[in-house]
């Protein structure tokens, strides 16, 4: 349904109001605290709103989050951790520009390397004011460059990965509505594409942005096939209309192969050409509740940094077309 006037209405005055209540905190309240329940409250009315449009589904809020906000000097934490809300300010954005880069540089370095205090850092500047000790699960809702940010690698005041004692999900906003999917009925559930490529001896293995023959791709596939047997579909053809086909019929899909993330550009490659690929925008577009996606390839949490929106990439397609 579309919403009425009435209901958009109400909705970006909402908007409006929690985008206030951010500033104002800054400007008359550093600690924040006093914003947390206005603030969460004005994003239930909201969900409430959505929830009138919905034809078959249910709304659902992640038990414990943590909702990261960024304005042009400063980076917020709406957190609702096993019952107790809060909202903070974590620091200035000069702060984390200078561990964006310390990490960029320490992606980019070419052989193994080890940098545990970098991963110290980014826990004591995102988590460690929020909340020392996180809970078994917590949800993450980053906000613009944060995507980037791997937290299930950073390291707590115990020294070990946030991943030995948490488990971590991703969200893109605070609340989602998720479809009750009809179920799937075909000969197979999980859907595996590992494209051929054109063998080129004289690529190098990380000449990037190359669509060569991957040398280990059909050794990860048949190990998906000797684990799930009949329940697996697996494919080497590039044929965009042939994968549709597959993919309505899948609830899971793994795809083994090349992404290519370039400006503007993101898309799956489907073939060493440039005839068969699968754009971000048609994957977005697409209603497939999938419960699960893998994508095995190179650049796929990769893209345009939108504001208010995140990182445009490959796997935020599939999640807007419906995976879970």
């Amino acid at each position: 349904k579309m919403l009425n006037d009435e209901d958009e209405e109400r909705l970006l005055n909402l908007d409006r109001k929690i985008f206030n209540l951010i500033e104002k905190k800054n400007e008359e309240n550093p600690a924040g605290q006093d914003f947390a329940s206005e603030i969460t409250a004005s994003q239930d009315s909201m969900e409430q709103i959505f929830g009138k449009y919905l034809h078959h589904g249910s709304q659902s809020v992640p038990e414990n989050y943590i909702e990261y906000e960024m304005d042009e000097q400063h980076v917020y934490a709406l957190a609702s951790l096993e019952g107790l809300k809060s909202f903070t300010k974590l620091g200035n954005i000069d702060s984390l520009k200078e561990l964006q880069n310390e990490m960029q540089n320490y992606l980019s370095s070419r052989g193994w390397s080890e940098n545990p205090e970098m991963f110290v850092k980014y826990f004591n500047f995102l988590i460690k004011p929020i909340c020392p000790k996180l809970p078994s699960q917590v949800t993450i809702i980053p906000d613009e460059s944060l995507y980037f940010i791997p937290f299930d690698a950073l390291i707590d005041g115990d020294g070990k990965f946030l991943t030995e004692s948490t488990t971590i999900a991703y969200a893109y906003k605070y609340g989602y509505h998720t479809e009750i999917p009809k179920a799937k009925t075909g000969e197979f559930s999980i859907y595996c594409l590992a494209p051929e490529y054109k063998a080129d001896t004289n690529l190098v293995a990380d000449n990037r942005g190359s669509l060569y023959q991957l040398k280990y791709v059909h050794e990860e596939i048949g190990s998906i096939k000797k684990l799930f047997g009949k329940r697996v579909h697996t494919s080497n053809s590039g044929n965009k209309a042939l994968w549709l086909e597959n993919i309505k019929a899948a609830n899971v899909f793994h795809f083994g192969g090349h992404a290519i993330v370039s400006n503007d550009r993101a898309y799956l490659a489907f073939a060493s050409t440039d005839e068969e690929r699968l754009t971000d925008e048609e994957i977005s577009i697409l209603h497939n509740p999938l419960d699960m996606v893998v994508l095995s390839a190179c650049e796929t949490g990769l893209g345009k940094v939108e504001f208010g929106e995140g990182v445009r990439s490959l796997g935020k397609s599939f999640l807007e077309a419906g995976a879970s």
